[in-house]
């Protein structure tokens, strides 16, 4: 299973049942971006993702990845490099 390829679609048998996942609309409710910029984020690679049916999901592992590496300011702050 590879969750880094943003149109690796997989079956949810090869998901780990233990983790959370969240949709970019989701993550819009953590992170001071817009929906449609989430999505742009997926599909440069940005951000690791999975398809489960239709929906385009988030691992919670990769939403923290990306917060410890500092990417995402505080909600309430402006975007890094948005003046």
């Amino acid at each position: 299973m590879s969750i880094n390829n943003p149109s690796k679609v997989v079956g949810t048998s090869a998901l780990p049942l233990a983790e959370k996942y969240l949709s970019p609309a989701q993550i819009t409710q953590r992170w001071p971006f817009h929906v449609e910029s989430i999505r742009r984020k997926i599909r440069r690679g940005e951000i690791a993702s999975v398809v489960i049916g239709r929906r385009r999901l988030v691992p919670m592992s990769e939403i923290q990845r990306v917060e410890a590496e500092g990417r995402v300011p505080a909600k309430g702050l402006p975007p890094i490099g948005c003046d």
